[in-house]
């Protein structure tokens, strides 16, 4: 580790989702991409780094077509998922790519990152694209954080836990001392958000493969 862990942001805990399965699928994702900004920012973007890893310009991001219908198929499965979850049924969900950003860019708790990340499978990894303005922190007024991340989640001892793979910012990588403070970090908040824990004890198993994230509930949990 690179001297002592840094705080996502001083006296704040990543966003909390309203339903645990939206908390877990789609703003676990939205407090990954946060928690990476606000990291990176706090540790790197000092001002002798900030023409080196920030931009004057956003980076295209990927855009989705969808159609009301398609939005509304997604939704019906959450919801569905979500119905399972509540009653203690056994159910399985399969999102792909595409459900995955239509959930993102759909959802009201989410929309605003619609046109500043992109979420997609590779290798049995999740990867988001993300080009994000940085005007909230000082000194960064016009600036953005282009880059991309990969991680894996699974549920471990009842616990969700999201390990990053890879991160890259303007065609740099990150070694891995510092994707651990990151992780490490993120995993806190993780493990201190009631909502979240509350989820992941009724998860059975997350897996990412065959270009799907695949989520399974206990049955009677």
């Amino acid at each position: 580790m690179v001297g002592e862990p840094v705080r996502v942001l001083p006296g704040e805990k990543p966003r909390k989702s309203n339903t645990c399965l939206v908390g877990c699928i789609g703003v676990v994702l939205v407090i990954m991409v946060f928690t990476f900004v606000a990291v990176f920012v706090g540790v790197y973007a000092f001002s002798q780094l900030r023409e080196a890893f920030t931009s004057d310009a956003p980076a295209p991001v990927p855009q989705v077509q969808y159609t009301d219908q398609q939005a509304q198929e997604v939704q019906q499965r959450l919801q569905q998922f979500e119905s399972a979850l509540g009653a203690g049924a056994g159910a399985t969900l399969e999102l792909t790519p595409q459900d995955l950003n239509i959930l993102l860019r759909s959802d009201p708790r989410s929309e605003f990152l619609a046109n500043s990340v992109y979420l997609d499978i590779v290798d049995n990894a999740l990867t988001a694209e993300v080009s994000m303005p940085l005007d909230m922190f000082p000194g960064m007024s016009g600036r953005y954080l282009n880059g991309s991340i990969g991680m894996d989640i699974d549920v471990v001892n009842d616990r969700l836990v999201v390990s990053l793979e890879k991160l890259t910012v303007r065609g740099r990588e990150f070694p891995g001392q510092v994707l651990s403070q990151f992780e490490g970090e993120l995993n806190k908040g993780l493990t201190e958000d009631a909502e979240v824990r509350k989820f992941a004890q009724k998860i059975e198993s997350i897996a990412v493969e065959n270009g799907q994230l695949r989520v399974t509930l206990k049955e009677g949990a």
